[in-house]
């Protein structure tokens, strides 16, 4: 018993990290040779301009099939994830909030979290239904969702903020020890926003969950407390610091670090 607690414990056990990533989306290469180290209770911002290659990256790091991991590697503690299906990525405990989440007609959200949590806990536990049920009422109660939002088509005929919030969703039910959030704070009005983060913040005390908040709008930083940030340009994180990076976009922009030295 002990020793299994010292290995749980173990931070190369909770870490999840890319090392030297390029990924290609077709014939052209998009991101080049990105490191970078995401540990449990972290919480990192990636910024850049639009077309930076952030969604790339996270992509690449979920195992969408778009793109394409041409040299480098993944790893979630010392476990490869690196040629690994997405599912399996998921099963261990990486999770993707999309920029612009997919419309799946006719699968409720009800469904797929159903679905989700039962394979999650086959061969773990056995799956509670009931406890199932009363997690979700929490977490919509939370998240301000009407139970009615749970039985529609998923992101069939949602606002960008009912989209964003079904993410949310199911993160708070899929419970992953490292999220990745592609620009969580668009389609969300600032009551929305807080709230959607307020339950990130919870889960993320609660889980000592490491997560990565990808976005260009450093007015984020009102809302969120980085441990790390990173600058993403033309695919390349071309400078790593703390909030004081945020600051600086939100005074000069991106402009600094598109100059040839920043490269």
């Amino acid at each position: 018993m002990k020793k299994r607690t010292v290995k749980k414990n173990s931070s190369s056990l909770h870490s999840f990290r890319c090392h030297n990533l390029s990924v290609q989306v077709g014939e052209k290469q998009v991101v080049h040779s990105v490191s970078l180290l995401l540990r449990s209770g972290e919480t990192h911002i990636l910024m850049g301009p639009n077309g930076s290659g952030k969604s790339t990256l996270v992509g690449a790091f979920m195992g969408l099939p778009q793109y394409k991991i041409s040299r480098g590697s993944l790893q979630l503690g010392k476990m490869s994830l690196t040629k690994a299906p997405s599912e399996k990525r998921a099963a261990t405990g990486l999770f993707l909030g999309f920029q612009n989440p997919p419309v799946l007609p006719g699968v409720s959200a009800l469904s797929l979290l159903r679905h989700a949590r039962s394979m999650k806990s086959s061969g773990i536990a056995p799956f509670d239904l009931k406890e199932f049920a009363a997690i979700l009422k929490r977490a919509a109660a939370q998240l301000g969702i009407d139970q009615s939002f749970l039985t529609r088509s998923l992101n069939e005929g949602f606002s960008g903020g009912e989209k964003k919030k079904s993410e949310i969703l199911q993160l708070l039910m899929l419970r992953p020890s490292f999220a990745f959030l592609d620009e969580i704070d668009s389609g969300l009005d600032i009551d929305a926003l807080k709230v959607c983060l307020d339950a990130l913040r919870a889960y993320q005390a609660q889980q000592n969950a490491g997560l990565l908040f990808v976005t260009h709008n450093p007015s984020l930083l009102r809302y969120v407390t980085p441990t790390h940030v990173h600058i993403m340009i033309r695919g390349r994180i071309v400078r790593t610091g703390t909030r004081d990076l945020m600051d600086l976009v939100a005074d000069k922009g991106f402009a600094p670090f598109l100059k040839p030295k920043a490269l």
